[in-house]
């Protein structure tokens, strides 16, 4: 990659092709902050090393996954587990109930181990084992947003609750500095490009939201480690309806929300061009769920690119 001083990394953009058969262009300016200049170096990296890459489309009520289906992957995933022996999960989801949800996430946390120091159990797992592990995650959360989606449609027509979360396989990364706790915002606009919680556990946003009263408190993790992954939100958010909804519950467990340590919120480094036309079309686009392309520009000149043939349902799955 070629050196930069991170006065220059104002003149990076991102840009994606989505969709295959009538794909589009959704670009993006990279911000102003000293979190873009380390992100862009590090997704540079991991489109250069051709890491593993996979996109998981989530809340997306227009597209060819709903409940029904969501549920029936989740349980699955419960019996392949079950199912080795080794371990029992007593929780079959019927419905979307966020008491069970924690719980089943709860499962996943103690399963896999986190990121520095996988599980014995994680290790000692097949394949198959692994990918079921992976999906206790993936359907937990694509349920939880899928459920906000629908309420937040029932209530505007215009509204939408849907999220890509764009992941690179075990990527290098750094550790994030206190000194950027000012970045992370509860505060966010439609189309928006945000560092994803590539690690294990939840953020204390999560917890309040979700009034998990079951995870542990070391499960409990403010972003800590910053890689090339991102995530696309369709999707705004304000502080202040956020705050009134969590408030309670952080009373309850003392949380002093005005602590930025807590890193509440998302770090956005990116904003969506033509986020108002892009909006209008969100429903067709819903449709066609997919990544066919990334690439890395800087004024406007393609520093790296790479195209995405298909994409894994989950990690390890066959």
């Amino acid at each position: 990659m070629v050196k930069q001083q991170k006065s220059e990394f104002t003149q990076w953009s991102l840009e994606i092709l989505w969709g295959r058969e009538n794909p589009i262009h959704l670009s993006w300016k990279i911000l102003d902050h000293e979190i873009s200049f380390y992100w862009i170096k590090l997704i540079f990296d991991s489109l250069k090393e051709e890491r593993p890459f996979r996109s998981r489309f989530i809340g997306f009520i227009e597209g060819n996954r709903n409940e029904e289906f969501i549920i029936k992957k989740l349980n699955e995933c419960i019996k392949v587990i079950n199912s080795d022996g080794r371990y029992c999960i007593e929780e079959k989801v019927e419905t979307i109930d966020q008491k069970i949800l924690n719980k089943i996430h709860h499962h996943f946390s103690f399963l896999i181990g986190n990121e520095t120091f996988q599980s014995e159990f994680w290790n000692e797992s097949s394949r198959e084992v692994r990918s079921a592990i992976c999906g206790l995650n993936d359907y937990v959360h694509e349920l939880e947003s899928w459920d906000r989606s629908v309420k937040k449609a029932s209530s505007s027509q215009n509204s939408f609750q849907a999220y890509v979360t764009n992941e690179f396989y075990e990527a290098r990364g750094l550790k994030i500095s206190s000194d950027w706790n000012h970045l992370f915002t509860l505060d966010g606009d439609f189309g928006d490009l945000c560092l994803h919680y590539d690690q294990i556990g939840k953020t204390w946003l999560e917890v309040l939201v979700d009034e998990d009263e079951v995870i542990h408190d070391e499960d409990i993790r403010p972003l800590e480690r910053l890689t090339g992954s991102f995530n696309i939100n369709f999707f705004e958010t304000s502080s202040q309806e956020i705050l009134n909804d969590i408030s309670a519950h952080s009373e309850k467990l003392k949380i002093d929300l005005r602590d930025s340590a807590l890193r509440l919120g998302q770090c956005c480094i990116g904003k969506l061009e033509n986020a108002e036309k892009i909006k209008e079309e969100f429903k067709v686009i819903s449709r066609d769920l997919c990544l066919t392309k990334i690439r890395l520009k800087k004024n406007d000149k393609i520093m790296i690119e790479r195209v995405i043939d298909r994409n894994l349902e989950r990690y390890f799955y066959e």
